[in-house]
């Protein structure tokens, strides 16, 4: 990074003489510059770069130039970064645009059009606003987001805690958007992508538990400590008995639980599809499974006959972008986690039975399409496009051997 301010003689000569000329050197593609006034070469002290005194503008024009000599000095000895270097030597730079060529603009934009598409949004609101925040409330061009920006963003993310795995999930979200923006060429972003070599894959962190049928057991004799309030109590058994059902109806997610309906329960079955695959149409797969006895039990126990949904108290996953379904779901988590503690079992969560049925169903060698099916998973394998459907009964006899792992 150099500037300088020259008299350019080899420029053509007008009738106020050359023009001086303040320049600041980054690389071949930016070389800004600025024209602050003109002089003869008889009225131009080439060696202390100022104009004489001989100069018939010599008084309005040294003070200018001394000035910018000043900016040159702390450019050419510090380490400024380019555009810190231009604001410092040219001001800052005003560009006219409309809202959507801002970079949180837009992502409020590509927000509404996620929700238009029925499609998850609640990454993106989170990343949007720490964006907000990260910026004090203002907004960034897209075309200022750059490798640079990018990085300091990064760097300023992990200092506080943020560990390296969400902080590439935010640069990830975040270029989601800028390559939509891309796309629309009314934006006229620049073509390059500042994201290249800043996101690493960070092995993704999966619910594995390590746990055997007899520790699993002693959820059916847990006590709560003494103290505990009648409430706690009964809140904190709740908790037990819906992670139960979790189990007994195939590892169902946590949300899956929270959205399923009396309609969808007849003949002692259910049916469900798998709010993760909610914007994967041909990959909306239904299960319909058994119910047991264990799980009509609990279903008549704590359902909500008043509702649609069997479980109206745990809050509804959709709309995407509400807290009440997450923050609820924190909650279970934290109140299965003591209750594991206090067991001296493996940590639970809300998304640990798909993992532990799956185990358990594997140990017994049960068929990977029997256990897809009862999880509402779709095979990939070509083979697999020409299996015709399972029979129920079939399918209920292995169910049924997986949920004797935890009765007898």
């Amino acid at each position: 990074m150099k500037a300088s301010i020259n008299l350019l003689t080899k420029q053509r000569v007008t009738s106020k003489g050359y023009p001086i000329v303040v320049k600041l050197f980054y690389n071949s593609q930016n070389k800004p510059s600025k024209n602050i006034g003109h002089s003869f070469e008889e009225d131009w002290d080439f060696q202390e770069k100022k104009t004489r005194v001989t100069h018939p503008e010599h008084f309005e024009l040294l003070p200018k130039i001394l000035n910018y000599h000043a900016k040159i000095i702390k450019i050419n000895n510090n380490n400024y970064s380019f555009d810190d270097a231009r604001s410092l030597l040219f001001g800052p730079i005003v560009q006219k645009s409309n809202n959507n060529t801002k970079f949180i603009s837009f992502f409020d934009v590509f927000i509404k059009e996620l929700k238009a598409k029925n499609k998850s949004t609640r990454m993106h609101e989170q990343v949007r606003n720490i964006l907000y925040n990260y910026l004090d409330g203002k907004d960034i061009e897209i075309n200022d987001v750059t490798y640079e920006w990018l990085n300091k963003f990064m760097i300023d993310k992990i200092k506080p805690g943020t560990n390296g795995s969400g902080v590439m999930t935010y640069l990830s979200k975040m270029r989601t958007v800028f390559k939509e923006a891309q796309r629309r060429e009314s934006l006229k972003v620049k073509s390059i992508n500042p994201f290249s070599g800043l996101i690493e894959t960070v092995p993704r962190k999966k619910d594995v538990i390590d746990i055997e049928p007899e520790e699993l057991k002693k959820l059916f004799n847990y006590q709560p400590k003494k103290g505990t309030s009648k409430k706690n109590n009964l809140v904190t058994q709740r908790n037990i008995e819906l992670l139960l059902l979790q189990f007994y109806l195939g590892g169902i997610d946590y949300a899956d639980l929270a959205l399923l309906e009396w309609s969808k329960m007849k003949n002692k079955r259910i049916k469900f599809k798998r709010y993760k695959n909610r914007s994967k149409k041909s990959y909306y797969v239904t299960a319909d499974n058994m119910i047991t006895p264990e799980a009509l039990a609990i279903i008549e126990k704590y359902g909500t006959k008043d509702s649609d949904r069997i479980f109206s108290f745990i809050p509804n996953p959709f709309p995407e972008g509400n807290d009440d379904y997450p923050n609820n779901r924190r909650t279970f988590n934290k109140s299965i986690a003591k209750v594991c503690e206090n067991l001296k079992i493996p940590k639970m969560s809300s998304k640990s039975m798909r993992y532990v049925f799956r185990t358990f169903a594997g140990n017994l060698f049960i068929h990977d399409l029997i256990v897809m099916n009862l999880q509402a998973h779709k095979s990939e394998s070509v083979s697999h496009r020409y299996q015709g459907k399972i029979p129920n009964d079939i399918k209920d006899k292995e169910h049924q051997k997986i949920i004797d792992l935890l009765l007898y």
